[in-house]
């Protein structure tokens, strides 16, 4: 059986929805009124979700970037980041990834 708590609910007890997840119990999350996340118990099949991950971080090109001799290598870092393909704001459900801006 699932039950509703809210997000304020839920960051107030969230030591007993974790003990309550553990025993099988599922938890519809709410924010003012309107679900926006499920917690439940974690299944084994996901336990292989990594292999794909892992897989695709070991095709990925290394950035070699120099050495950091003081803030410009965070800036150089970051431009570097920036100009990658949008495939971490596509991950975080953006419809039009945005390039952010260059430092």
């Amino acid at each position: 059986m699932e039950k509703v708590i809210s997000a304020a609910d839920a960051h107030r007890k969230f030591s007993r929805v974790l003990r309550d997840v553990r025993k099988g119990q599922t938890y519809m999350v709410t924010s003012h009124g309107k679900a926006v996340a499920c917690i439940s118990p974690f299944k084994e099949d996901h336990a292989n979700a990594q292999v794909p991950l892992l897989n695709r971080l070991r095709d990925e090109p290394v950035a070699r970037i120099g050495r950091w001799s003081s803030d410009k290598g965070m800036v150089r870092a970051f431009n570097l980041l920036a100009s990658l393909p949008g495939d971490l704001a596509l991950a975080r459900g953006e419809k039009h990834p945005q390039k952010p801006k260059r430092l």
